[in-house]
């Protein structure tokens, strides 16, 4: 990913969960490149709130920064945190869904249903209702930029952490989504999923965290924030200055007798990695695998 010279001057960018870590790290990237940031982070009780601090860091650098103190998961929080953007800076061409938990940890069956929502409001839900306010106005950018920050998890699931996987494969998923729909407009969508040494993830990595901080994987975001980036549906993987594209894929696959011992017969066969097919959307998958059904009958 080679940096350009920044076309960025002036834009405006919402980061959620940027009081520290990722989140912080991603609002220092986009000053650097010139836009004006809303920095969230949710008041801890008896803490300074971790926005101002940011906020601090990137005022002493230049940038236009404001910080905002809304929980994404309390009911009116989305609504506020556009419109701390759009009263402040007057428009908003960027979101960095970046805020998110862990939950419970633990084999599934450990803990109940609650367990499953309450990660499912704040990785998911909130995520949701924050595009939904911020959606009018990325529009209007003309080159309007979501970044959702997803997980590893979501993609290939995560023994232990059944809730966080599932919220964050149906953000990935939603990410996806939108970045059909939303095309049109200009308005490109994209998903990262970051390795980096966090509250959450410390332990794995030990002495090794100096290989994965959070600023090693704030390019990206930049990146995908850019004006001059057309990129949309793309899911990209970073740690420690490494990066990868992730899809999903599907395998050319075959069909015969259409019987549970065909399946069993040839299901190696058709697993072969050979000749992969990716597709944009669902909707092409679909269309693939029927125009081979119908090219088959009719032979």
């Amino acid at each position: 990913m080679s940096e350009t010279k920044s076309t960025d001057q002036g834009r405006v960018a919402i980061v959620t969960g940027a009081g520290k870590s990722l989140g912080a790290a991603y609002a220092h990237a986009l000053g650097a490149r010139g836009l004006k940031l809303v920095v969230n982070n949710r008041c801890r009780e008896g803490e300074s709130p971790s926005a101002d601090k940011v906020v601090a860091e990137l005022r002493a650098k230049g940038v236009d920064a404001v910080a905002e103190y809304s929980d994404i998961a309390e009911p009116g929080a989305a609504q506020a945190i556009v419109q701390k953007a759009i009263d402040h800076f007057g428009r908003l061409d960027v979101v960095v869904f970046n805020a998110g938990i862990v939950g419970d940890a633990g084999w599934f069956g450990k803990f109940d249903i609650d367990s499953f929502r309450s990660v499912m409001e704040i990785n998911y839900f909130a995520n949701v209702a924050i595009a939904l306010a911020a959606l009018p106005h990325l529009k209007k950018s003309g080159s309007g930029r979501c970044i959702f920050v997803s997980s590893a998890a979501g993609q290939y699931g995560a023994r232990g952490l059944a809730p966080y996987a599932g919220t964050k494969g149906a953000l990935t998923s939603f990410a996806l989504t939108l970045s059909d729909e939303l095309k049109r407009y200009g308005v490109g969508v994209n998903v990262l999923t970051p390795f980096a040494v966090t509250q959450m993830t410390a332990n794995d990595f030990g002495d090794d965290g100096a290989y994965a901080k959070p600023e090693h994987t704030a390019p990206a975001v930049a990146w995908m924030a850019s004006a001059d980036n057309p990129m949309t549906g793309q899911v990209w993987v970073a740690a420690g200055g490494h990066y990868r594209r992730a899809m999903s894929v599907e395998t050319l696959g075959g069909n015969g007798e259409n019987t549970p011992e065909w399946l069993s017969e040839n299901a190696d066969a058709m697993s072969s990695l050979d000749d992969l097919k990716t597709f944009p959307g669902a909707q092409e998958a679909f269309y693939d695998i029927f125009s081979e059904v119908i090219s088959k009958k009719n032979k």
